[in-house]
């Protein structure tokens, strides 16, 4: 089944037609994304989300049988336009905390918060990569021509079904979630952006992937109809 083929019951299309092939390891590189904000040393936060974009890009392009050069898969990983930074200062000196400590109530709350956002923003990037891999518009696309249409899309969208469903999995998931936070230190400190094995993930954070794609797998297809639509509107692709 091809990237525009659509799977209906009805008159309704399913989420089946709109899921990106790579869906749980776009999932995956979400949620190690989403950790990088309880990484204190200004700059380093930037870099390691860079990085794990960079191998989820990596890894969307092994699942579209897809060869990228080095470089553009860097590119392809490589946010661009302004507020590159998903990451709130408060998120830098909570993260300076024991990790007991940011679990508790009140921190927990601003803590999921930026982890949400970046998880969310993350998944969206893979996505629409996905979608632009899918359909072969990387022959016709510098990469960093692509990454800035995907970036404009993601600036523009409304993001929060998305981002209610990735609350609840991790306000619901605290336990876990703080165990993903120690299993993904060690993880995001060997593994940086270097190319080495895709798979050995913390199985916490896979964990969470799983949880997520429960949800993700219900959400309304519209919202992700929307993004394709306007990611070919942005490219200039006709509509087929």
């Amino acid at each position: 089944m091809g990237s525009e083929d659509t799977v209906q019951t009805g008159m309704q299309t399913t989420y089946g037609s709109v899921a990106p092939k790579a869906q749980r390891d776009i999932l995956v590189y979400a949620v190690l994304a989403g950790l990088t904000p309880l990484i204190p040393l200004p700059w380093v936060d930037d870099w390691a989300r860079e990085g794990i974009h960079t191998r989820m890009v990596r890894v969307i392009a092994k699942a579209h049988e897809v060869s990228l050069y080095d470089a553009d898969a860097r590119a392809l990983g490589k946010e661009t336009g302004p507020g590159g930074s998903l990451l709130y200062s408060a998120a830098k000196k909570l993260a300076f905390l024991p990790i007991k400590k940011l679990f508790r109530k009140a921190l927990f709350v601003l803590v999921v918060k930026d982890m949400v956002e970046v998880a969310s923003h993350t998944y969206h990037v893979g996505y629409l990569i996905d979608y632009a891999l899918g359909n072969g518009w990387h022959s016709a696309h510098a990469p960093q021509k692509l990454r800035e249409a995907v970036d404009e899309v993601c600036r523009r969208a409304d993001t929060s079904p998305v981002r209610r469903a990735f609350t609840s999995v991790f306000e619901e998931s605290r336990e876990l979630l703080g165990a993903a936070v120690e299993a993904a230190r060690s993880w995001m400190g060997s593994k940086g952006e270097g190319r080495g094995r895709e798979e050995g993930h913390p199985e916490e954070v896979e964990a969470l992937a799983d949880r997520l794609l429960r949800v993700v797998n219900v959400l309304p297809p519209e919202h992700f109809e929307d993004l394709r639509a306007d990611l070919r509107r942005t490219l200039g692709v006709p509509t087929p």
